[in-house]
């Protein structure tokens, strides 16, 4: 039994539905917004090489430290493993795996800093 409000607009649709159904239609047009803008980054292909650096500082948590072009790779990532171990954990990155990263094993091995990082991440987006 559906209970109606107090308040009948003059087609005597009920307010609440009628708000429901105008909601559900700002959904499907923001959904379409969405994946329209979702198409226009990927027609646009590669992140920018800042865009590629903000990602990296976010991708190694150094909020309030961004990740330069010069920095070297040891004050980035420390231990023996080194940066080029962390190649699945870059081409899985939301923003890097929405251009296409397809980094592979020893793609950034004996780079120094991080402007070269950036510049390999940018060749190896499809």
């Amino acid at each position: 039994m559906m209970v109606k409000s107090g308040g009948k607009n003059s087609s005597d649709i009920d307010l609440p539905t009628e708000a429901l159904k105008d909601h559900a239609s700002a959904l499907r047009a923001h959904t379409k917004a969405l994946k329209i803008n979702t198409e226009a980054m990927l027609l646009l292909g590669r992140l920018s090489h800042k865009r590629i650096l903000d990602e990296l500082t976010a991708f190694f948590d150094r909020e309030g430290h961004p990740i330069t072009d010069d920095m070297p790779i040891s004050q980035v990532v420390t231990g023996p493993a080194g940066i080029d171990t962390r190649y699945k954990d870059l081409n899985n990155w939301p923003a890097f795996k929405a251009a296409g990263l397809k980094l592979r094993r020893n793609d950034l091995a004996g780079l120094r800093t991080m402007g070269p990082v950036a510049d390999v991440i940018s060749e190896h987006m499809q």
